[in-house]
């Protein structure tokens, strides 16, 4: 499982959109495995940012430099001129020159790499977004993924505590702790309803 506080030390993936396309104007053509490596050399110094995984066993650098590279090329900053290949673009160039010392905010981001992002179909118009929401918007699936897996699990697990230890629920605590599995054992029943 993550580890949320050495996840939360990696940067978010707005903030390698410059060293991406640094990488990519010191180099012809680079491959993905190179270029996160080259990141992680020159921006993480922690052991924490850089040993940090995802569940999947993925390096969270390596995903969030994963849609760093797949926002730039969407937006003609890059091209793959083979898979697993990039190359920094003229218009990438462009955009290098007159941001050297710039690390891009979600909001920042969003602004800028919003047009090449799919439309989503809404049945009733929004007017406004809020920050909180937009950061949930640009955060990579797989971690909003893990994140809603994690909340879950903590809600399943408050509600065992509160059935087996607040509610003192013995037949339920005899169901679901002291029987032997292999039993052919009634079903648990469902949840009683709060009468609060």
């Amino acid at each position: 499982m993550t580890n949320d506080k050495s996840t939360a030390t990696v940067p978010p993936w707005p903030f390698f959109v410059r060293p991406a396309l640094e990488v990519l104007e010191e180099h012809d053509v680079v491959s993905t495995k190179d270029i996160v490596r080259l990141i992680e050399d020159r921006y993480l110094a922690s052991p924490d940012a850089r040993s940090a995984k995802l569940p999947s066993g993925m390096k969270v650098s390596a995903h969030r430099i994963g849609w760093t590279l797949s926002h730039i090329t969407k937006a003609g900053w890059a091209v793959r001129p083979s898979k697993g290949f990039y190359t920094i673009t003229e218009a990438g160039k462009n955009w290098l020159e007159g941001n050297r010392n710039t690390n891009l905010t979600y909001a920042e981001a969003n602004k800028i790499f919003r047009q090449f992002w799919p439309q989503r179909k809404t049945s009733g118009e929004i007017s406004s977004v809020d920050s909180h929401n937009l950061e949930i918007d640009l955060e990579p699936p797989a971690e909003s993924i893990e994140k809603g897996i994690a909340l879950l699990t903590s809600q399943a697990k408050d509600e065992l505590l509160v059935r087996l230890v607040v509610e003192l629920d013995e037949e339920f605590f005899d169901d679901a702790v002291c029987s032997d599995p292999t039993d052919s054992a009634p079903p648990l029943r469902p949840l009683r309803a709060s009468t609060d």
